[in-house]
This record gives C-alpha cells, sequence and structure tokens, in this order.
C-alpha cells in the first residue's frame, strides 16, 4: 500500500496494521496447507541473507557424491575384530605377533566434488484500497462492525492462498490453476459469465475474489493466442465469484464483453500471469524443482 501521509491514522498505527497482516498470514498459511506448518513456527532450514548472490540468487552448495573406501573385513580374516592371525609360539611363556593384514588404501577411493544451485528468486506485488470514508467509519464508535480488520483479513488470506497454489502449480501446464471444461458462457448487460468444471477436479485452488485471466493453453511448450478477457489491447478485469464444492463448479465474471469466444481446453491462470507465446509467470513450487 503507499506511504501512509505523516501525522495520518495509519502513519500512527502503521506497526500496528502490518502486525495484523503479518499475523493472518501466518495463521491461514498453516491452515490451508500443512507444508507451512514448520515454516511458521521454526526458522530451521531458513536460508541465510549471506547465500543471495549479486544476482539476486539464492545459492546452495551440495555435495552428493561419496567418498572414501569401505569393503567387508572378510578377506582381512576379520582383523579388525579379532586382530591378526600371526600369532606363533616360541616357548612355553612366549609368542611372537606379525602384521599381516592391512587398511584399505585410501586413495583408491572417489572424492566428493561440489556443485552449486542457484534459485532465482521471484516476486509479488500488492495493494489495497482504503478509503478516507472507511477510515473514518471505523472511528466512529457509534458504527457497528469493523471495516478495516476485515479488509486487512482478506488481504492476508489473498497472499497466503496464492502462495498454497503456487505451491502445487507447475510451469509445465504454464503456472495454470487448471483447465476450463464443461464450460456455459453467458454474455449480457456489459458482461460475461463463465461457468465451468475444473477439468482436474482441483476446485480447492479457486477462491472468491480471485482476479484471474482466461488464456489458450493449447500451443505446445507455451502459453496459447491471446489474452480471452480482454477487448483490443486493453484488460477486461475477472474475478472468481462462485464456488460450488458440491457440484464441482466455478464462476468468473469478467467486466466487460471479452474479444474472443471462451472455449474448453482454455487454462485459468492468475491476473496477468502469462502473456501469449510465454510460459507463464510464477513460483516455481514441489512440481517444478522435483524431476
Amino acid at each position: 500500500m503507499p506511504f501512509a501521509p505523516l501525522n495520518s491514522l495509519f502513519n500512527a498505527q502503521s506497526t500496528r496494521i502490518q502486525e495484523i497482516l503479518n499475523k493472518n498470514i501466518e495463521v491461514f498459511l498453516p491452515a490451508l496447507d500443512p507444508a507451512w506448518r514448520d515454516t511458521t513456527v521454526s526458522s530451521q532450514g531458513v536460508g541465510q541473507s549471506n547465500l543471495i548472490g549479486r544476482d539476486m540468487k539464492i545459492l546452495k552448495i551440495y555435495m552428493g557424491s561419496m567418498a572414501g573406501v569401505l569393503e567387508m573385513a572378510d578377506s582381512r580374516s576379520n582383523f579388525v575384530l579379532y586382530g591378526d592371525d600371526t600369532v606363533s609360539n616360541i616357548a612355553d611363556k612366549l609368542q611372537t605377533q606379525s602384521l599381516a593384514n592391512s587398511w584399505p588404501d585410501a586413495t583408491e577411493g572417489a572424492m566428493a566434488k561440489p556443485y552449486r544451485l542457484g534459485i532465482g528468486m521471484k516476486a509479488m506485488v500488492s495493494n489495497l484500497l482504503v478509503t478516507l470514508g472507511e477510515m473514518q467509519a471505523e472511528a466512529t464508535p457509534a458504527f457497528i462492525g469493523e471495516i478495516l480488520a476485515p479488509k486487512l483479513e482478506g488481504h492476508a488470506r489473498l497472499i497466503a492462498h496464492t502462495l498454497c497454489n503456487y505451491w502445487y502449480i507447475s510451469d509445465n501446464t504454464w503456472f495454470s490453476l487448471g483447465t476450463i471444461s464443461s464450460s456455459t458462457v453467458t454474455t449480457g448487460s456489459g458482461n460475461t459469465t463463465v461457468v465451468f468444471t475444473p477439468g482436474e477436479g482441483n476446485i480447492d485452488r479457486y477462491a472468491v475474489g480471485q482476479r484471474v485471466d482466461i488464456y489458450s493453453g493449447t500451443a505446445s511448450g507455451t502459453v496459447g493466442g491471446s489474452r480471452r478477457n480482454q477487448t483490443g489491447a486493453n484488460r477486461n478485469n475477472a474475478f472468481v465469484t462462485k464456488v460450488d464444492e458440491v457440484r464441482n463448479l466455478v464462476t468468473i465474471a469478467v467486466l466487460g464483453n471479452t474479444s474472443t469466444g471462451i472455449i474448453n481446453t482454455d487454462i485459468v491462470v492468475f491476473a496477468n500471469g502469462a502473456k501469449a507465446g510465454d510460459r507463464g509467470y510464477g513460483i516455481a513450487g514441489i512440481n517444478s524443482w522435483l524431476k
């Protein structure tokens, strides 16, 4: 959000507002996906700032191979268990002892070679509109209910749900939320409504209030034709307005008639999350790294 003017309510309470948003994200992330539970309660395994390279890459050094020599001791009469079998008697009270076996030659072993992985960092930008009227209503004791806290909670929910989605969506499918299947497109009153069944059965990726784009995903390796929710060079805002988990239906409202018809096999991506001829924009999740 923009910097608040000096001596304004948001400026005076900036620390509290940021803390509310931060704590909401910490609450929502573990609730949405167990993968975040250890992240929010522990710093174990968290990358250090000195591991970030000059190109804003997270640099990790790995040693993936084995080193040294290891053999079974049977070929050496298991001397490490019982000692060398080289004892001979001299007399009733004397013996001699020699060394017949030796340890494996250390120079015969392999030496582990380090290799480096550079992970490019990704960023997201966000904004939240808070009007003067909302701030005045919040400050009025006679006003029933809160205004700012639910809005901040909704913004935290947006961030948490988006991060959880990026954990699973893949660059192999253009960082798309899914494919449109069994769709019904209705155009009227200057808006377009799309009701569809997610082709992959992953309806939990969709949530009311998400800003999305619709693209053709038929081109091999890249996002297909032009953005569906677009008129000329202007992008028409599109929102997820309904999620019916019982009937497995998602409703998207496009503010404005689309220049290109929306059809089955089209893909749904985050708003401004792709462009034609590209692989799409996103954070590499588990499906991108475990190959």
